[in-house]
């Protein structure tokens, strides 16, 4: 099993190169961010945990459910709250995850691990090599802006709360460039990326 951690900012294109990994070439694909989806469901500790500490505000009335956008509101205009939150979440999602990838511990395969907060978190652990999608800053902000209609002052809040392409690139084995919205482009680099390495290559 070789288990390849694929992190990048926000609107930088990761999905989309698990996606291709997955539909083209049928790896694998473990999404974390999905995966933490778990954790904050109704009636698990991490649900009891996260109204204790952010209030009953987080909380839809009717279906009793934590509202993600509510606690998003609250997180990305505050670092302190923003590590309350990872301190409570990221634990439980990593063992979720850890869970996943040993279930195919004695297998011969190859795995990618999608998370924006690989490095943040300290998944990093969980893999044998680090891809990092990244694009220009204000491509970014523009994205975002499109994709979660956000103001731009509210999407560079979140474009500052995470890591700079430099910091994650330190991490990284390869790094894929993602700024001209072309599929092919991007598949290329995807392409050459998965067979750089004759390790990986044996186990496709």
């Amino acid at each position: 099993m070789f288990v390849i951690g694929l992190t990048g900012g926000i609107c930088s294109g990761k999905s989309t190169v698990a996606k291709l990994l997955h539909e083209r070439l049928g790896i694998k694909y473990i999404d974390a961010d999905r995966k933490a989806h778990e954790v904050y469901k109704q009636g698990t500790p991490t649900y009891y945990e996260l109204i204790k500490v952010f209030g009953v505000d987080i909380i839809n009335p009717e279906t009793k459910e934590i509202e993600r956008n509510a606690l998003g509101k609250v997180i990305f205009s505050s670092k302190e709250k923003r590590v309350e939150l990872n301190n409570i979440v990221w634990p439980a999602t990593k063992e979720i995850v850890r869970k996943e990838i040993e279930e195919h511990s004695k297998d011969n395969v190859l795995i990618v691990l999608e998370a924006a907060l690989l490095i943040e978190a300290g998944w990093d652990d969980l893999c044998d090599e680090i891809w990092v999608t990244e694009t220009d800053k204000d491509i970014a902000i523009m994205r975002l802006m499109k994709r979660n209609q956000l103001t731009k002052e509210e999407a560079i809040k979140r474009m500052n709360s995470q890591l700079s392409n430099e910091e994650r690139n330190k991490h990284a084995k390869i790094i894929i460039r993602n700024d001209c919205n072309d599929i092919n482009a991007l598949w290329y680099q995807v392409k050459k990326s998965i067979h750089f390495s004759q390790k990986k290559s044996a186990l496709l």
